[in-house]
């Protein structure tokens, strides 16, 4: 244990660091100290070029001063497995599942993933942003972070990284069609450790968050982490901003999500896709021949025109 820790202490205070064997370069912009092993540098240029608009932008959205990120963030870009179950061990933070973690104590973003190794290495931001969501709001609220509701910071935080999809919707609405949907009183603490549970906590999180935010007005989670931040309850000060109980509007949201989705897995299903296929393929038969047809008659014209001519 001691010598981890030794190798934590390098990875958290180290401008180039070595992690078992290979060498960490840094790369510095306003807000953030990255950490990489040379082969990442496309991902890299990502976080340098996107990462400081995208602080703004999530500061913007939660109504947050940037400057509350204080010192800057240290960001780990690492793919080998055995590195990151090293760090992981010594924070004890992340299943080995996880795609990233967050220090929110020491400002320490490590992400883990395989597309770190492309050119493009986009899926990073959405873990970037993820994980700086978390900082803002423990940098900004302090200790009163730790009382906020599991579901609602995770559900801030996946829709500041753009987390949501259509398949998600289809897979919201089949587990509600299960009775398979997870009470979010059972998410105000703490979220399941199984990887198809999470996965469903997270979009859960999620997608109230969103009916959150239509119900209310996008002002409400700015407004809501003012009130906590000088010292409100969270129930409280939704219950003052909405005059609603956030377990009532729960409810409703879940007869929406039914609502409102419940045509995804007709559109998607097998029989559906065939039949829109077929008639993709006559309406694309009779565009040919009509198209067909014209040329023929077109040539018929110039055929009567020629002999005209000739006559």
């Amino acid at each position: 244990m001691r010598t981890e820790l030794v190798i934590l202490i390098l990875i958290l205070f180290s401008s180039v660091c070595f992690l078992e064997g290979q060498t960490l370069e840094v790369r510095q912009s306003e807000h953030f100290s990255i950490f990489y092993p040379p082969r990442h540098r496309h991902a890299v240029e990502l976080l340098l070029s996107e990462g400081e608009g995208h602080l703004k932008r999530v500061a913007v959205d939660l109504g947050i001063d940037p400057l509350v990120l204080t010192p800057k963030i240290k960001v780990y870009l690492l793919t080998r497995k055995e590195d990151f179950a090293l760090v992981e061990k010594a924070y004890r933070l992340s299943p080995d599942w996880s795609a990233g973690f967050v220090d929110i104590y020491h400002n320490v973003i490590v992400i883990k993933s395989a597309s770190l190794e492309s050119p493009s290495a986009k899926g990073v931001m959405t873990i970037f942003c993820h994980e700086l969501t978390h900082l803002l709001l423990k940098s900004y609220l302090g200790d009163r972070y730790l009382a906020l509701p599991y579901w609602f910071h995770e559900g801030i935080a996946m829709r500041e990284a753009k987390e949501w999809r259509l398949s998600d919707a289809f897979y919201l609405v089949r587990k509600g069609m299960l009775g398979s949907l997870i009470p979010l009183e059972k998410l105000t603490t703490s979220f399941p450790r199984e990887k198809e549970q999470v996965h469903l906590a997270y979009l859960e999180s999620l997608n109230f968050v969103l009916h959150l935010q239509e119900r209310f007005g996008e002002e409400l989670i700015p407004r809501l982490l003012r009130e906590i931040k000088e010292g409100g309850v969270f129930e409280l000060s939704f219950f003052a901003l909405t005059r609603e109980h956030w377990q009532e509007v729960e409810e409703e949201w879940r007869q929406a999500l039914e609502y409102r989705y419940r045509w995804i897995p007709w559109i998607t299903s097998t029989s559906t896709v065939w039949t829109i296929a077929v008639i993709l393929f006559i309406m694309g038969y009779m565009r040919k021949r009509r198209r067909q047809r014209e040329i023929i008659k077109k040539w018929e014209e110039e055929d009567f025109s020629l002999k005209n001519m000739n006559n």
